[in-house]
């Protein structure tokens, strides 16, 4: 039987070892340290996050569970993210994955976690109840679309250092504009995850240098992994400002369903396409659809009414609209439809459209209603 165990601060070296080793290809050396700071960072207590096999008193692999609070529509969840999996070489084929995993799936459910996200080989984590879920629209704005839609004003950029709280504190304001986002605790948490696989953050600043919006942009300037503005500021504009500061042809960035910088990106953007955000675990079937529905119901005149949705193994959700407000409960109510758990997770929550994965009548509100908007941020894919 393999044991795994909680490991802690002193083992920091030992996982990063782990870790390093694990993910190096031959085109690739892994530096966690570089591309996580938030979390490979002494200044921080992550290593009780983390669960691991030792063979001879030696840590051969390691697994992370990192509980992400996120706020969607005003109601706050826990999306625990399962990640850095790392099982060294000459361990592999021993079972160790399958071990981590299963001590992963008692820790969702010891920290009370709402959903869970990972990436990875869907056929390696669908026996673990995850799935392709939820949408994101990525875009590519080139400099000719810049250049045939000129913005009413071009803003230039100075870079947030670790020491602006000011600038910090602006970034997280334009973060929380957003129906969807996680809720990174502190000053160095935001910084940090701003930096995350070694991108850099920028303020935009107009004419009188005040700040209107922000970006984190690789070191190419042509990868954008987080950008926002303030009300009244178009983030399109922000991106195609920071495409001539950067002097580069063409930049890509990501948004949610929901964002309100879609529009203005599907209308001058040259590319987009529409890909899932993650794969997610489902856990409270009632919280995560009760506070997505309301999201929808923010961002879109919904039809009211009641519909039913039994999750096998679970339950039946009875989701209501009304007044354009959500409340779902689990109920003993005959449903509409029942599925499984993996394809409750696409029927509820797309990218692909309900009528694609199951036959439902034409009349039912589900149509009106889904997908729901599930997203997800990568800057915090820890």
């Amino acid at each position: 039987m393999i044991n795994v165990e909680r490991l802690t601060e002193k083992d920091y070296d030992e996982v990063l070892q782990v870790l390093n080793r694990s993910f190096t290809t031959p085109t690739h050396i892994a530096d966690f340290e570089k591309h996580l700071p938030i979390m490979w960072s002494r200044e921080h207590d992550y290593m009780q996050k983390h669960f691991g096999v030792r063979e001879d008193g030696k840590l051969i692999a390691v697994i992370g569970v990192y509980a992400l609070p996120v706020n969607i529509a005003g109601h706050e969840l826990v999306f625990s993210t399962v990640g850095n999996v790392g099982t060294l070489q000459e361990a592999r084929g021993k079972g160790c994955m399958k071990a981590m995993m299963d001590a992963a799936m008692q820790e969702l459910e010891r920290i009370g976690a709402d959903a869970s996200r990972l990436g990875g080989l869907r056929s390696r984590y669908n026996r673990f109840g995850y799935d392709h879920a939820g949408a994101t629209y990525h875009f590519e704005l080139t400099r000719r679309n810049v250049d045939e839609n000129p913005a009413a004003e071009v803003y230039t950029f100075r870079e947030i250092t670790r020491d602006d709280h000011e600038g910090v504190a602006f970034a997280r304001s334009c973060q929380q504009r957003s129906g969807i986002y996680a809720l990174r605790q502190t000053h160095l948490d935001f910084y940090m995850s701003m930096r995350a696989w070694e991108h850099k953050p920028y303020l935009a600043l107009n004419a009188k240098g005040e700040p209107v919006g922000y970006v984190c942009a690789a070191a190419d300037g042509k990868a954008i992994a987080e950008q926002g503005a303030k009300e009244g500021v178009s983030a399109v504009d922000v991106l195609a400002s920071w495409l001539l500061h950067a002097d580069v042809p063409q930049v890509r960035f990501q948004l949610s369903p929901t964002d309100e910088a879609v529009q203005a990106a599907f209308a001058i953007c040259e590319e987009w396409n529409v890909e899932p955000a993650s794969m997610f675990k489902i856990i409270h079937w009632d919280r995560v659809t009760e506070a997505l529905l309301d999201l929808a119901c923010l961002k879109r005149k919904l039809p009211e009414g009641t519909a039913t949705v039994a999750v096998k193994g679970w339950g039946t959700l009875e989701m209501t609209v009304k007044d354009q407000k959500a409340s779902v409960r689990r109920t003993d109510a005959p449903a509409e439809i029942t599925l499984d758990h993996r394809s409750a997770t696409q029927f509820l929550f797309g990218p692909i459209i309900p009528s694609a994965l199951a036959c439902i009548p034409q009349d039912s509100l589900l149509n009106a209603w889904l997908p729901l908007p599930l997203s997800w941020n990568g800057q915090d894919r820890v």
